[in-house]
């Protein structure tokens, strides 16, 4: 298992969606997540978890990005469904929230981790008529959004890194379900207020417990960036269930929160507010 073996499987391109943990018990957590998602469709997940903790450490980084980039291609094609089945509102709560505080509006619209283009799909179906990008490192799944023809452009790159965008590029931007495996957010959320404009909506899910322990500095990273007057948080949700209707009951048992902040730059447009 050199990590020489996978070219592409470096942390600047792991995909948005599984960027595992630094520790070994976060990379096989989360890689017996996937897994246990996907099992009979790619065989043992003890296994493969397995695998990962046996790794030294550089080397686990890049097999877990390379197994979960495999995984996800394999997913891409039931993944709307599957996740439909499981009663995912997460892309209709964030394009609900988003609508609520103008997004509207907007004219250039950033989807984070975009995926298959659940995300995308909601925000049109709420009325939102920006010009989407999107971005994401599951080939596989970047596929299958292009197939439904609603992005502008669509990107293979990480997203908790330097984005490849112009200053004050976007006038929103959301990331749905997306964040779980980001493990840098201050470089994260500093680059989302680089790349959008001032008045800018920035609206995200994010495990409840994430936020509320601050995990990887999520919340921390996020307040940093108010107390500098660059943004400032506009909405932030109950706890609310994530799949209500996953037959794995550890994931039933999760929650989500939904949160929007707004970029600053116009005064009148940076007070705090809820939809």
């Amino acid at each position: 298992l050199s990590s020489s073996a996978w070219p592409n499987a470096s942390h600047e391109h792991r995909p948005a969606h599984v960027q595992f943990g630094h520790t070994r018990h976060q990379a096989s957590s989360a890689f017996e997540m996937l897994s246990r998602r996907l099992t009979p469709k790619v065989g043992s997940r003890a296994g493969m978890a397995r695998t990962l903790q046996a790794l030294p450490h550089a080397r686990r980084q890049a097999a877990s990005a390379m197994m979960s980039r495999h995984l996800y291609g394999l997913w891409a094609e039931s993944y709307d469904r599957d996740l439909t089945t499981w009663g995912y509102r997460s892309p209709a709560r964030v394009a609900e929230v988003a609508v609520s505080l103008g997004a509207c509006g907007a004219r250039a619209a950033l989807d984070l981790g975009c995926g298959t283009g659940l995300s995308g799909e909601a925000l049109l179906a709420a009325g939102v008529q920006a010009s989407l990008t999107g971005i994401d490192v599951s080939r596989g799944a970047l596929d299958v959004a292009a197939g439904k023809g609603l992005y502008a452009a669509l990107l293979e790159t990480r997203m908790d890194g330097p984005l490849p965008f112009d200053s004050h590029a976007f006038d929103l931007a959301v990331a749905v379900g997306s964040l779980g495996y980001v493990e840098d957010f201050g470089a994260l959320f500093a680059e989302v207020c680089r790349v959008t404009a001032p008045g800018a909506l920035c609206v995200w899910s994010v495990s409840a417990s994430t936020w509320a322990n601050d995990e990887r500095g999520c919340r921390s990273a996020a307040l940093a960036l108010q107390a500098e007057g660059l943004w400032r948080k506009n909405f932030e949700s109950p706890a609310e269930v994530y799949l209500p209707s996953h037959p794995d009951d550890l994931e039933r048992e999760k929650t989500i929160k939904v949160l929007a902040f707004r970029r600053c730059g116009l005064p009148s447009r940076c007070s705090t507010s809820s939809p």
